[in-house]
């Protein structure tokens, strides 16, 4: 696996090496520094990349465990209490949403990847010394703590380090990579037992921690700490190696628009609060965290989080003419291969095109699940052949939102908060989103034992719709605009 994400990373480098070849008017110098400047950018996505690749695994491996300690045989004895509560391992997602936004906003991405992979690693030893459902919830405790700042931080530090037109290609790598560790979790099931997976969890946030250990702090957070020589030499770094000459126009039009809001909170430190409320206030900050808080829900009421985590369960209940753990397979691999068209498409569509078109498709698969569902429990007729469409269309839909809303989400997210709240509004955003997911997680059990299976799916599709044309109208395209450019859209202000 570890294999697969380098061979991503170099083909990554080879492909955007192949359309930057086809511009006759770029010399063979400027062609030679422009590939360097990608293969810098890709190094440290690559190694951002295992830490969400860990985050994913964890993931994979939450769905597993909630089907293996939901059977009577279990190695662990749980009540459907606390089963319930394990699959709610989100509602620590705000508690790691809002802290590590506040804390990255002062030490920054990187180290606070560094914590999380070391978090991540914890989580993984006590899963594989579990004995009691006391340590299990500990550890998913842990990894729900964990996935918002993952998500979140990560997102941002690349966001931060990334050229524009990289941009949208790296981010969407990273929920790439969720999905790959997910798809990992469930391949291994089909040959290991879930301790021997734990354990091998523990590989790869610990080999993020060591890569993290030898990339740059984001150029952007330290201009924003007044850390300008800093900045000047971590970008040099990310632009390919290069000279402080070469990066010099970047480096000054980045340290003119830190120079006044840093002048702004030395004025301001003892009023901080106060600062903040203010600048609550202002357009250019309202109305973008406005549009992640409503993104972020509408990905939770759709059942993107609450299939993901109850796949295997829900394959289960289907009564899926093939394994269950197949299934779960297949689910985790699609949703690669939609990341991957999203990584390759977002350019040329644009986000709101793949917004909408895999919110269209999730939508009806989850009411065509509903209706082939209900029709199956009235037992009218000879209708065995059915069975097959409810697992297809589940699958179908978790490839049609990986494509789109699952990596567009946290893409459009990281771009359109301003520069100075990205880390804190990016936490908030994913504070609220966590206590959504951590509900469903919480109760979607329950749900189904109230609403059955076919009302909870019909729920989830008829969202997608209401999400659809919400978001229509609310979602601007930010797909080749600077950060500098999207931050003038939303404050109102005309880019020259």
């Amino acid at each position: 696996m570890v294999d697969a994400m380098t061979m991503k990373g170099v083909f990554l480098v080879n492909y955007i090496g192949y359309i930057i070849s086809r511009n006759s008017k770029i010399s063979n110098e400027q062609k030679i520094m422009k590939i360097r400047s990608i293969a810098s950018q890709v190094m440290v996505t690559m190694i951002s990349n295992l830490v969400k690749f860990s985050a994913g695994s964890f993931i994979g491996f939450a769905a597993l465990l909630l089907a293996e300690l939901s059977q009577e045989n279990s190695d662990v004895k749980v009540t459907k209490g606390q089963l319930s509560w394990f699959a709610s391992y989100f509602f620590m997602a705000p508690v790691g949403a809002i802290s590590f936004g506040l804390l990255s906003h002062t030490i920054g991405g990187r180290v606070a990847l560094l914590i999380i992979s070391i978090t991540l690693s914890i989580s993984s030893i006590i899963f594989y010394f579990a004995t009691n459902s006391t340590m299990i919830l500990v550890a998913q405790a842990f990894v729900g703590l964990m996935l918002s700042p993952t998500a979140s931080i990560g997102t941002t530090y690349i966001t931060e380090i990334a050229d524009p037109h990289l941009r949208s290609l790296l981010i969407t790598s990273g929920y790439l990579s969720m999905s790959f560790g997910m798809f990992f979790v469930m391949l291994m099931r089909l040959f290991f037992k879930w301790k021997i997976i734990a354990i091998v969890l523990l590989i790869f946030p610990v080999m993020g921690f060591l890569g993290l250990l030898f990339v740059p702090n984001s150029p952007y957070w330290l201009a924003r700490k007044g850390r300008f020589e800093e900045a000047e030499v971590a970008l040099a770094w990310l632009r390919g190696w290069t000279t402080l000459e070469n990066v010099r126009t970047e480096f000054l039009a980045l340290k003119e628009s830190n120079i006044k809001v840093n002048s702004d909170d030395t004025r301001s430190q003892k009023q901080s609060i106060s600062v903040l409320i203010k600048s609550c206030t202002q357009r250019s900050l309202w109305m973008p965290l406005s549009i992640t808080i409503y993104v972020l829900i509408m990905f939770d009421l759709v059942g993107c989080n609450t299939i993901k985590t109850f796949n295997v369960v829900i394959f289960r209940k289907i009564e899926t003419p093939f394994d269950i753990y197949l299934a779960g397979a297949i689910y985790d691999g699609v949703r690669i291969i939609g990341g991957i068209i999203c990584m390759f498409c977002i350019n040329t569509l644009g986000k709101r095109k793949l917004l909408f078109i895999s919110l269209f498709g999730a939508g009806t698969a989850h009411i065509v699940v509903a209706i082939v569902v209900h029709l199956i429990k009235l037992e009218i007729g000879n209708l065995t052949y059915l069975v097959w469409i409810p697992p297809v269309m589940i699958i179908f839909a978790s490839f049609i939102l990986s494509m789109g809303l699952e990596k567009v989400t946290y893409v459009l997210n990281s771009e359109i908060l301003p520069n100075r709240f990205r880390e804190i509004g990016m936490g908030m955003g994913r504070c609220l989103a966590g206590l959504i997911s951590a509900m469903f997680g919480q109760v979607f059990l329950y749900m189904v034992d109230a609403m059955t299976l076919q009302g909870v799916f019909l729920f989830f599709g008829i969202n997608g719709f209401i999400a659809l044309v919400t978001l229509y109208f609310i979602v601007p395209e930010t797909e080749g605009k600077t950060l500098v450019e999207i931050e003038n859209h939303f404050a109102g202000k005309r880019t020259t």
